[in-house]
C-alpha cells in the first residue's frame, strides 16, 4: 500500500470535520429552506398570501419570519459551538496523525 502524505490526510480530515460542523449543517438547512420556499412559497409552512402579488421585500420578510427567525438562537449557538469546539477536534486529529507518522 502506498504511504500517504500527511498534508493530504490533514486536508481530508479538515474537509470531513467541516462537513460535520454545525455551521455547514446550518448553511445546508438554510439552502434547503430557500429551495422549499422557491418551490412551494409560503404554502410550504401552511400559510397563504392575502394579496395577489407580493413584493420581493415581502417575500424576503416572510422567509425570515417563517424559516429563520424561530431558530435564530439555535443558529447562533451552533456557530458559537463550532468556534470553540471544532478546533479541539482538529487538534486531537492532528495529534493522532503526528503520532502515526513518527
Amino acid at each position: 500500500m502506498e504511504d500517504r502524505k500527511w498534508k493530504s490526510v490533514h486536508r481530508e480530515i479538515s474537509i470531513y470535520s467541516h462537513l460535520l460542523s454545525f455551521t455547514f449543517l446550518i448553511a445546508a438547512w438554510i439552502v434547503l429552506g430557500f429551495l422549499k420556499y422557491r418551490l412551494y412559497g409560503v404554502a410550504g409552512w401552511g400559510q397563504e398570501w392575502n394579496i395577489k402579488h407580493p413584493t420581493l421585500w415581502m417575500e424576503t420578510r416572510a422567509f425570515w419570519l417563517l424559516h429563520l427567525k424561530p431558530y435564530v438562537l439555535y443558529i447562533i449557538a451552533g456557530v458559537v459551538c463550532d468556534f470553540f469546539c471544532w478546533p479541539y477536534f482538529m487538534r486531537k486529529e492532528n495529534a493522532l496523525t503526528f503520532r502515526e507518522s513518527d
